[in-house]
């Protein structure tokens, strides 16, 4: 007999995000320059729990990226939620989202990871809502599974 293959336990409806340019935080610090424009990146991020037939649950993360307003991936980098404008490049990762293990810890990054820029504000320090929700996608892509 076969082992059963792994199954949906759980769906967590798309969330809608839009991130702006992520130059804006780092022009004065990191000496940028900003003579370009950037339309802004609308996304969504969906979440499922999956039962493994060994007991293991996982999150299985995805992005979805759109292209609204004439969004280019390549011309309007600078928006993208995996854009480093320290180093002017892409973060090295998998952009559309990762498989991560389920636990006290990647539940938390979940929830935040779900959670609309103005509930995060006041859980977060200083940083902006935007580039902490950046910072959350980047830690899962770390963890995949």
């Amino acid at each position: 007999m076969s082992p059963t293959p792994p199954h949906v336990v759980r769906k967590i409806p798309c969330t809608p995000f839009i991130f702006e340019d992520s130059r804006e935080a780092a022009i004065s610090y990191h000496n940028i320059s900003n003579t370009t424009t950037c339309k802004p990146c609308f996304m969504t991020i969906s979440v499922e729990e999956v039962l493994y037939h060994t007991g293991k649950v996982v999150y299985n993360i995805q992005y979805k990226y759109y292209k609204l307003n004439g969004w280019r991936h390549k011309t309007d980098k600078y928006s993208h939620p995996f854009f480093n404008p320290e180093t002017n490049s892409m973060h090295d990762c998998i952009l559309d989202g990762e498989i991560i293990a389920k636990n006290p810890v990647t539940t938390g990054l979940v929830d935040m990871l779900l959670m609309s820029f103005e509930d995060m504000e006041p859980l977060i320090g200083t940083s902006r809502p935007t580039d902490y929700k950046k910072q959350l996608m980047q830690i899962v892509s770390r963890l995949y599974d």
